[in-house]
Parts: structure tokens; sequence; C-alpha cells
């Protein structure tokens, strides 16, 4: 009898949140990797304003450069982290197959014909030289991983402007050195620089945008929210941290620039201009682009990237974005 009167009493103390989290429960550990860019802010915005935490999330972030020997699509594969945005592309559709991770939303856009955060930059000294892609011609350029959305983008640049790859001397070049390559007049040129470094490139007088990079010529998904196969063995969470995602991606489009300056100190330590957060596209219903992630394989095999075709059924699940979509509509 006592113990069901202490049980009772722990229930009556236990306030119930209006999402079906119990507000005294164990919270869900979740890992989520911060890759460095501009879209991290939103993960913080969440964490700032205690979404995650309301929806019984306890949420680790683990800083990840989205390239080399340690990256988020591996970390995904091992199960060390449980949610990551990848770069929108097909590198790595096979390794997403093999292990059971998932696309559960598509993160951010770019829209044709609207500013984009990432462009090609143009070491400053050469901004009277370099003035359109076709002045790359025989120039060091760093390029992106191929097969990801921007790299096929670029080369669909080139064509236009009647080049190809091998106009170039153009290499893969880790986001790090950037600075030191253009400062030592070893790189000219880097195609797809993302904020905020592309920022402060410019502001320490090391580069400027290559005119007209900075609008987009195709609407693609930029980046795409992943979870691993272990985090999918918890749906009830997975559905909780898509809401306490669109919920700060909402949280972000109503923010000032004050609360924005805010925001980004406690992301990156440093404010980042409120015009170029505003040229961020994220995916406010994290509805999933089958129809690009299609085009961008059949694109792939046709290049030869790709050894095999993967059913792309196979590595989505908008479930959790349909769920979060539902509820937010209810709770308006």
């Amino acid at each position: 009898m006592k113990g069901r009167w202490a049980r009772s009493l722990a229930l009556a103390l236990c306030p119930v949140a209006l999402s079906p989290v119990l507000a005294c429960a164990e919270p869900v550990k979740v890992n989520a990797v911060v890759v460095g860019a501009i879209t991290d802010i939103i993960f913080y915005i969440g964490k700032e304003k205690k979404h995650f935490e309301k929806e019984g999330l306890e949420v680790n972030f683990v800083v990840m450069p989205p390239t080399g020997s340690v990256n988020p699509v591996h970390a995904l594969a091992n199960g060390t982290v449980d949610v990551s945005p990848l770069p929108f592309g097909v590198n790595q559709l096979g390794i997403m197959r093999e292990y059971g991770i998932k696309i559960a939303a598509d993160y951010s856009r770019r829209v044709k014909g609207e500013p984009t955060t990432e462009y090609h930059l143009i070491r400053k000294d050469l901004a009277g030289e370099i003035r359109s892609v076709a002045d790359l011609k025989g120039r060091s350029v760093a390029t992106v991983t191929p097969a990801i959305w921007n790299y096929a983008l670029f080369l669909r640049e080139l064509e236009s402007a009647g080049l190809s790859e091998a106009d170039l001397d153009g290499k893969p070049v880790s986001a790090s050195v950037l600075p030191a390559l253009l400062s030592s007049k070893k790189l000219d040129a880097a195609i797809s620089v993302a904020e905020p470094l592309a920022s402060r490139l410019r502001g320490i007088g090391l580069a400027e945008v290559l005119g007209g990079s900075d609008i987009a010529k195709e609407s693609w998904p930029i980046t795409q929210l992943c979870y691993s196969k272990r985090f999918l063995e918890n749906p009830q969470a997975g559905r909780r941290f898509m809401k306490a995602v669109l919920l700060s991606i909402r949280d972000f489009y109503r923010a000032t620039p004050e609360e924005l300056d805010a925001f980004s100190i406690k992301t990156w330590g440093m404010p980042i201009d409120s015009k170029v957060l505003s040229k961020l596209n994220m995916a406010r219903d994290g509805g999933i682009d089958v129809g690009a992630l299609a085009a961008a394989q059949d694109y792939a095999l046709r290049k030869g990237w790709l050894k095999s075709k993967t059913d792309i059924k196979d590595i989505i699940d908008p479930s959790y974005a349909r769920y979060a979509n539902e509820v937010l509509r209810h709770e308006k």
C-alpha cells in the first residue's frame, strides 16, 4: 500500500509536457554533429531555446569536419553519433545503404535565383584577372569532394563555359588550409566555400567572391539531416528531435538581427553579419526532395562515379518530418 501511495505521489509531482514526454523521465542522450558550417546555428538555437530539452533529449554536439579520415558519415555508420547533417550528394549512398543510415529530412537548400551561402572565391590580388568561370582555365583551384551536389553543379558551370576538369589544376583541399594556401599564393581560387569561412577569408583580405557565384543557378538540396541505424531504433526520440529542429528553424526565421548576433557568437565565437545569415535557406518543412536524389544519382552513374544504383526508398524515411509537421500544426 505504501509503495502504491509513493508511486502515485511521484506521478502527481512529475508534470507532463505538452509533447508526450514526462518532464522527470530520464532524458534520451543524442550525439549530434556540428561541422563548422552556417547551418550549425539551428542546433544551437534549439539548445538555447531548450527545444531539445523540452522533448526529453539531452543533446551533445560533436564537432567534426565534413571531410577527412574521421567524418560524419563514418561516425553515423559506426554509431558514435546519432544525427548529422550530410552534404547532399550520392558518394555516400552505398555506405548509407550498407549501414542502415537514413535521410530523415532535407536540411538546407539552394533556390534558383536567390542568394546562397556557398560561393566561389578568388584570391584578392587576382580579382581583376578572374571574372568568370571561364577565366579559371589553367588556374590552381581548390575543388570539393567528387559526387556531392556542389561538385556536380561546378562541372555544369565548366561545361557551360566550354571547359572541363582537365582545363584546371584542380584538387580537393581541406577548408582548414585555405587561408595558408591563399596567403602563400599557392592557390588562385576555391570552389563552393561555405559561410562562415567565406566571410572570414574576405574579412582578412585574402579573397573576393567570383561574380555571380553567390546566386543559385539551380534549385537543389545542400544538406540533409541523417539518422544512424542505432538512433532509428528509437523512433520516438527521432520524432522529437525532428520536432525540435523544425521549431529551431522557425525561431531562426523569426529572430531579430540582434538575436542572430547573439546566437552566432555562441555558435562560432564571433558575430556573423545578419545579411549573410539571411541568405541561409533552411528546409522549413523537412520534406525530402526525392526527385533531386534520383536525378543526382543518374548523373553520377553517367559520369562513372558510382558502380551500382541504390533504390532511393532504401535510404530515406520521411515519417519523422511528417510527424513533426503534424504536431506543430496542432500546437500553433
